[in-house]
């Protein structure tokens, strides 16, 4: 299982579950174009499908990190 992951300067804001890579590429994708009111540019775009992030760190002071992650359960 998938999650996409929302941080707000290096603390976890959101956590959303997800089928697939590519329903959590979509979702990171919309939260980051809301977040920054803007679409993704093409670094940010090569950057959610190579490394399955988008990084921004356009205000030192503010930060926001929009990742891919993989579950796993512990018996």
């Amino acid at each position: 299982m998938y999650i996409a992951a929302k941080i707000h300067n290096q603390a976890l804001g959101k956590v959303v579950e997800c089928p697939d890579e590519d329903f959590a590429k979509k979702i990171i994708k919309d939260w980051a174009e809301e977040q920054f009111q803007r679409p993704l540019n093409e670094d940010e775009e090569k950057s959610l499908e190579n490394e399955l992030e988008i990084y921004n760190d356009e205000d030192p002071d503010n930060l926001y990190t929009f990742s891919i992650g993989i579950t796993e359960r512990w018996a």
